[in-house]
């Protein structure tokens, strides 16, 4: 039954509907932080700003470090390609 015809009948817990679908669990092993982390409080709000500077500082990170790859790798092309002109 799709969940619009679930709701029309006047059911209103997603688990009656849900019951109604195979499903399959999935387990998803995180290691520092829950990907399907809830803010429901004042510490939970402190919680995700902690995640979201951590994500940030990561994703900055590797931003830098593969920069700095193309950079190497240019410097090689670059040089590779001088050395080799002159055949």
């Amino acid at each position: 039954m799709s969940l619009d015809r679930h709701l029309n009948k006047g059911t209103r817990k997603i688990l009656t509907w849900a019951q109604q679908h195979p499903i399959e669990l999935i387990n998803y092993n995180y290691q520092k932080y829950d990907p399907f982390f809830n803010i429901n409080t004042k510490d939970d709000l402190k919680k995700a700003k902690k995640f979201e500077i951590f994500i940030i500082t990561q994703i900055q990170y590797l931003l830098e470090v593969k920069a700095l790859k193309y950079c190497y790798l240019y410097y090689q092309l670059r040089h590779s390609y001088s050395d080799n002109k002159n055949f």
